[in-house]
Order: C-alpha cells, then structure tokens, then sequence
C-alpha cells in the first residue's frame, strides 16, 4: 500500500499488515488504528514535531507543520511510555504514539506494534531530504537480528543534532501481546 510520508518531503511504499475486515469490523469505531496510520503517525511526531522543535528551539505550540497528524495532551486513562513524569506527554492515534518534548534540549517519540525497518526508512530516508541536512552515520543499519539501529546527524560541533532511531521487532516466535517497539530521539548537543 502506499503512504504519504511528512506532507511534500516523501513517498514510501508500506508493506504492512492491516486488520482484516472482520477485525474492523468487530473493533469500536477509533479504537484501533492501522499499522499504515500509526507508522504515518510515528513519523509526523518525529519529522513533523521534534525535528522542528529541536531545530528552531520553539515549543510545540509556537509552531505547525501542515500536514501532519496533530498532537494533543495525553489523556488521562492512557500510560505514558516515558521515564520521565515532569515533563508533559502528548499522544497521536489513541495514545500509540506518545511524545515528549524537553524544550532546546531533546524530543522523544515512542510507539509500539509498527513495523521497525518500514518505519525507520520512511524516517530516515525523508530526513535526508529536508533542508536540515542531515546525514546517515556508519552504524550497520539496518543491522541483523531483531533489533535496529540508525543514527543521523545534522552539522557538527555545539549545537549538532542527533536523530538516534531504535527499535526492537517482535520476532516471528513472539508470544501473544508482545509488540515490536520504537524509540526517536532528536538531541541537541549543548552550545
């Protein structure tokens, strides 16, 4: 299927498995989303969210990027993902991906249950294209096994910033309710 990745930045083809019919079917209405809509949702929180937070040192509310699937305040029967309970969380998709923004210092995106590989191509590979220039470091991705890794970098020195994608797939002998899970970190090294 094909999924429109960041607005204008990018196009990827997904192979990702969708609920059946019978799934949707049984499932309440906005209580379950596709694996297409929460890997679009995944790369808006990075690429449409924390790159320009981090890069423009603003907070979510003093920017928009068109286009991308919007955040709001996590709702309180939803579990926050994060460590971290001083900073505030938002959600996208019913809370399946979750963000957390530090303000000039670092934002985090974590989801579960998406294609690991799928997701960080669309990821990476559109971050290459946008007018922050980043660039692919040399750590093997994508990497053998069950878990990922790709690192990306955006100049050099103070103030360099690091897009750090990690991800651990559930493997094919997974037991029931074990999910893959995704981590995006965009920091910014101090000035």
């Amino acid at each position: 299927m094909k999924f429109l990745a960041f607005g204008t930045l990018g196009m990827a083809v997904l192979a990702t498995g969708c609920m059946t019919p019978q799934e949707r079917e049984a499932a309440k209405p906005g209580a379950a989303i596709t694996q297409a809509e929460g890997v679009k949702a995944f790369s808006d929180a990075v690429l449409g969210h924390c790159l320009p937070a981090i890069h423009t040192d603003q907070e979510f509310k003093d920017f928009e990027v068109k286009g991308v699937t919007r955040l709001r305040a996590l709702e309180e029967n939803k579990i926050s993902m994060f460590e971290n309970d001083e900073l505030p969380v938002w959600q996208m998709v019913e809370g399946v991906v979750q963000v957390q923004l530090d303000p000039g210092q670092s934002c985090e995106a974590q989801t579960f249950g998406m294609p690991v590989k799928a997701s960080f191509d669309v990821i990476g590979n559109t971050a290459l294209q946008t007018d922050y220039y980043y660039s692919d470091t040399d750590v093997g991705y994508p990497q053998d096994g069950d878990a990922l890794r790709r690192v990306l970098v955006s100049g050099n020195g103070a103030g360099k910033i690091t897009l750090t994608l990690t991800g651990t797939k559930a493997g094919e002998d997974a037991s029931p309710g074990e999910y893959s899970k995704l981590r995006a970190v965009v920091e910014k090294t101090p000035e």
